[in-house]
């Protein structure tokens, strides 16, 4: 996953979270008979602020893994360089230079 694909899809649930409470703005100072639809949008809203927050959460989490993975990678580089170090100078012990 790309970082601008992240913030992509961030603004993109920002934009329908204010969308939302526009339209139940509106609804509200509009059509205040129509409760039911109102409350259905309100719940859509809430859902939205939780996807949201649970996105922002699992972008963390996918940012901190991401991290942790470069630092084994680079860990790993490290040994295997170091492992052939050692094992050119086991020949050369075992060649008695």
């Amino acid at each position: 996953m790309e970082y601008l694909d992240i913030i992509n899809a961030q603004t993109n649930i920002l934009a329908i979270i204010e969308s939302l409470k526009f339209t139940v703005d509106e609804l509200r100072e509009k059509n205040p008979e129509r409760k039911v639809f109102i409350q259905g949008m309100e719940k859509h809203l809430r859902q939205m602020n939780e996807t949201f927050l649970i996105f922002k959460q699992q972008s963390k989490e996918f940012d901190t893994l991401q991290k942790m993975n470069f630092n084994f990678h680079k860990e790993n580089m490290e040994l295997r360089f170091e492992m052939e170090k050692l094992k050119e100078i086991n020949a050369n012990l075992m060649n008695g230079i």
